[in-house]
């Protein structure tokens, strides 16, 4: 059948900070601009931050709303200005990551007259934890038009425990630009900024520094890579988030602070990347997480957990699944790719291939300009 076909759309994220879904956003408004959709991006809980910087050099319009940080006025003030801003910008269509941010513009976009509203949902974490906020999940994900979970099991999830009608439902996978994440030499020598020796085993990780993530099991593996590894090797961070100072802490406490880096948040990911040796993820829960394809079509073998739809990207032969909560099997790992070059670098070429054959980001980019019905 043939729909109307849209040209204003607001990309909805939570906060300008370094995420999946944040990047995602990001990725799509600036897709979605070269093909001629009027695109623009709101943040609900923050006014700025690393993805507005990024929108900024892009040419992107955004507003960030900053609800965490408003006084009780301005946070029942706040449906009143998101209804007057999706007015304003004649929004026919937004495109929102995860529900919690959908509670909080659903009125407001409906009384504003949006006439489609798609959901994109990551994980299944938040529900299974927090049992009040499944309840509102449930009166709110079924009122979307369209929600797309990003992985199989996701999916089954959404239908069986929030009752979203299957038919509303679809998959659409997480890809990844292969030429912007793709091998070759850094501009940035991260080795030498860090005081590094040219050969040191770099092992990566990028992400929003939160419970979910268990940095706590990465630390206390990469305590016990420290105690058998012969190489020199090292351990970089990069993000921000809640968790940020239990890491330093813990890294301090284990006394590994000369061979653990925090980067903080930074703008410069696929160059980092391209510093690294091996990229390590060490989550309880996850999707199908965006950093582990960046890092694969960077040429990256992986060890990573084997948690949500992480399975379906790792294949034998680019890297090592691993259990969750595990940090002796996870040092295990990292350890047999840290002494063994020749399997590292046969890793990387089929971590890079995997990716690019499977993972098409145009694909990925119809799927959603489909969804949204911006095509």
């Amino acid at each position: 059948t043939e729909h109307k076909k849209y040209k204003n759309l607001i990309e909805v994220i939570y906060s300008f900070s370094i995420g999946g879904s944040e990047r995602l956003a990001a990725t799509l408004a600036r897709e979605f601009k070269g093909r001629g959709v009027n695109v623009s991006v709101c943040a609900t809980h923050s006014a700025q931050g690393p993805i507005s910087k990024e929108l900024d050099k892009e040419g992107i319009p955004y507003r960030g709303f900053g609800f965490e940080t408003r006084s009780r006025l301005g946070k029942w003030l706040f449906p009143i200005q998101l209804y007057l801003y999706f007015k304003q910008q004649r929004a026919e269509v937004i495109h929102v990551q995860h529900v919690f941010v959908l509670q909080r513009c659903y009125w407001p976009a409906r009384l504003a007259g949006v006439k489609r509203l798609v959901l994109t949902e990551h994980s299944d974490y938040a529900f299974r934890t927090m049992p009040d906020y499944k309840q509102t999940s449930r009166k709110y994900g079924k009122r979307a038009d369209k929600v797309t979970a990003i992985h199989k099991q996701l999916q089954q999830y959404l239908v069986d425990e929030l009752d979203i009608p299957f038919a509303k439902t679809q998959i659409i996978y997480n890809s990844v630009d292969t030429e912007h994440f793709s091998p070759g030499i850094p501009q940035l020598n991260l080795r030498k900024q860090l005081g590094l020796e040219d050969g040191c085993v770099l092992l990566g990780w990028v992400g929003r520094m939160h419970a979910a993530k268990d940095l706590a099991n990465l630390i206390n593996a990469y305590e016990r890579v420290s105690e058998k590894a012969h190489l020199c090797h090292a351990l970089v961070l990069v993000g921000d988030g809640d968790d940020r100072a239990l890491a330093e802490n813990l890294v301090r406490t284990k006394g590994l602070s000369e061979r653990v880096f925090f980067l903080g948040e930074r703008q410069d990911v696929p160059d980092l990347m391209r510093n690294f040796s091996i990229y390590v993820s060490s989550s309880k829960t996850e999707g199908v997480p965006l950093v582990i394809l960046e890092a694969m079509s960077t040429g990256l073998p992986c060890v990573a957990t084997e948690v949500g739809g992480i399975a379906e990207v790792v294949k034998k032969g680019t890297g090592w699944l691993v259990p969750p909560k595990d940090p002796q099997a996870l040092a295990n790992s990292v350890i047999q790719l840290i002494e063994n070059s020749v399997f590292r670098s046969q890793a990387s070429i089929q971590a890079r291939d995997y990716v690019t054959s499977n993972f098409q980001f145009e694909s990925m980019v119809d799927a959603y300009e489909e969804a949204l019905r911006i095509a």
